[in-house]
């Protein structure tokens, strides 16, 4: 019913809607960044419904949504960050692990990691039992932005702000290193 009126025929054909809402009838469903929002949204709601039992997912499902599960299975240890293939950082890997077990439902959730060609236990060892995770500055300043900074405060202001930085600190810290 959420798709009624939103998509026409002829879009629900092409996104083959039909096999996505028989997969959700049998409680199935998938969820990763290349569906359209309508379609993971639905996934979401029946999901924390208890409508879909299974939910295959890219690490997307771990980022900024509640859907604790009891069981959560990873299937591998890389994920592609649109150039290539990389490993899951511990933060990641937390994130997404973190999902099993439902607060005030389950006394216990399960986390799996199947093993496969190449799989290194030490490997998801190390990454479940990292807790201190690095942080680093993603800003970096450009043009636009000094000059957008600089039409609305004064040289001094601006200078200030970007001395205030996480990014001048980290710059900071490894001048000294």
């Amino acid at each position: 019913e959420m798709v009624e009126g939103q998509l026409t025929q002829a879009d629900l054909k092409a996104l083959q809607f039909s096999k996505f809402r028989f997969a959700l009838e049998e409680g199935f469903a998938s969820h990763h960044a290349g569906m359209i929002a309508l379609f993971r949204q639905i996934v979401e709601r029946l999901f924390e419904e208890g409508l879909v039992k299974m939910v295959f997912a890219t690490e997307t499902l771990a980022l900024g949504i509640n859907m604790p599960a009891r069981c959560v299975v990873v299937e591998k240890l890389e994920k592609f960050d649109g150039t290539g293939h990389v490993g899951l950082t511990p933060g990641e890997f937390t994130q997404l692990t973190g999902r099993a077990g439902r607060r005030g439902i389950d006394t216990i959730g399960h986390a799996i990691v199947v093993d496969h060609h190449g799989f290194v236990p030490a490997t998801a060892a190390a990454l479940s039992s990292k807790r201190v995770y690095p942080l680093h500055s993603s800003f970096r300043p450009t043009f636009n932005m000094a000059v957008n900074l600089l039409n609305s405060s004064d040289y001094g202001t601006a200078r200030i702000t970007l001395d205030q930085s996480f990014a001048q600190w980290e710059a900071n810290e490894s001048a000294w290193q």
